[in-house]
């Protein structure tokens, strides 16, 4: 998972990668931050599934060039 951090060091989204296998067509999405909690230790986003991850927008990071 990869964060967009804002110019005042705030995490803003997080990327979230869905479907696919070992990088391969792979779907990502922009998560606002907001959205997870954390709980028992680890990152949760709650009542997220996979469908509902692939429905959102893709994110498509930008080109060096």
């Amino acid at each position: 998972m990869d964060l967009i951090v804002a110019p005042d060091k705030v995490a803003t989204y997080a990327i979230v990668g869905t479907g696919g296998f070992i990088d391969l067509g792979e779907h990502l999405t922009a998560v606002p931050v907001s959205q997870f909690t954390l709980k028992d230790g680890q990152i949760v986003l709650a009542n997220a599934t996979r469908q509902s991850l692939e429905a959102m927008p893709r994110f498509v990071r930008a080109s060096n060039e």
